[in-house]
């Protein structure tokens, strides 16, 4: 008889899958701007002024996707322009490891449109010029 087998089992093999499950949750990169909406997002493979901007791709749902992971591996940086109602903007840089971010707009139900990003750590903000 194996001894793998029984809830215990199952349990044991699944927590490191539970754990992996945890790190790859998605965060609203795009800082909300009170009173502005965020209208628009320039995804970048560099710093903006390389003018080195990333074509969405669409996702499984329709929406505007970059698979970023590529990016990292070669050594270099992404940078978010986010563009809100008016002329208010934020510049900012993604540090590692960002896999991907997907554009969500404003639908019904939800708060603002967001760019979320899979997985991603501290955002460190440029002041935009």
């Amino acid at each position: 008889m194996s001894r793998w087998h029984g809830p215990a089992t199952l349990l044991a093999l699944a927590a490191p899958l539970l754990a992996l499950a945890d790190t790859t949750a998605s965060v609203s990169v795009c800082p909300i701007q009170p009173g502005k909406a965020l209208r628009q997002v320039t995804v970048f493979d560099g710093p903006p002024e390389e003018l080195a901007s990333l074509v969405p791709e669409p996702d499984a749902q329709g929406r505007d996707s970059w698979p970023l992971a590529y990016v990292y591996q070669a050594g270099r940086q992404v940078w978010v322009h986010c563009q809100y109602q008016g002329e208010a903007r934020r510049v900012l840089q993604l540090p590692e490891p960002v896999r991907h971010c997907h554009f969500l707009p404003k639908r019904r139900g939800q708060a603002e449109a967001q760019l979320r990003c899979t997985p991603v750590v501290a955002v460190v903000e440029r002041k935009a010029e």
